[in-house]
């Protein structure tokens, strides 16, 4: 029998806050959240063991463009999206902004195994919560909570899929 991975829970506004308080001790102000600049120059400033690699696509598990390893302080992000992200492709900014929850959230200790027959909530998915952390720290709602999709698209540099579940979210 497989297993699959649950986190400890954490509801979409305990996440919010967590990228709002992430965002406040590093005076980020603007829309566009720095993820390549944090990864690359605050991240190891703050954990001196982090280590970012850079790998060539066909270095990394396939159909994966990145993997985080929180308890060896290694992250490591395929070279094409890692390019994409400097250069502002929201799906990549997104991605980076992903594997950030999981290194600093889900360490061995936070993290249990389920049998693949279990149903977990969503909640407690591991997947999910990095995913909203992404949407949550990348797009915050007290700054553009009554803009379009199309404005947010411009001014967080996400791609739109992001910036459209980000306004549905808004909106409950």
């Amino acid at each position: 029998m497989s297993a699959m991975c649950q986190a400890d829970g954490l509801s979409r506004n305990e996440i919010r806050l967590i990228a709002k308080r992430l965002r406040k001790i590093f005076n980020i102000k603007g829309y566009c959240f720095p993820i390549v600049k944090f990864l690359d120059v605050v991240l190891p400033t703050i954990d001196e063991e982090f280590s970012l690699s850079i790998v060539e696509p066909d270095e990394i598990t396939p159909g994966h463009y990145a993997i985080t390893y929180p308890d060896t302080h290694e992250m490591v992000v395929r070279s094409d999206v890692y390019e994409k992200a400097i250069n502002g492709d929201g799906r990549s900014r997104f991605t980076l902004a992903h594997e950030l929850f999981h290194y600093l959230f889900h360490t061995a200790n936070h993290i249990r195994f389920a049998r693949a027959n279990e149903e977990i909530p969503f909640y407690i998915n591991p997947e999910w919560q990095a995913n909203t952390f992404a949407a949550e720290l990348l797009v915050p709602m007290d700054l553009v909570k009554n803009m379009s999709a199309n404005d947010i698209v411009k001014n967080c540099k996400v791609s739109w899929q992001c910036a459209k579940i980000q306004v549905e979210n808004f909106k409950k």
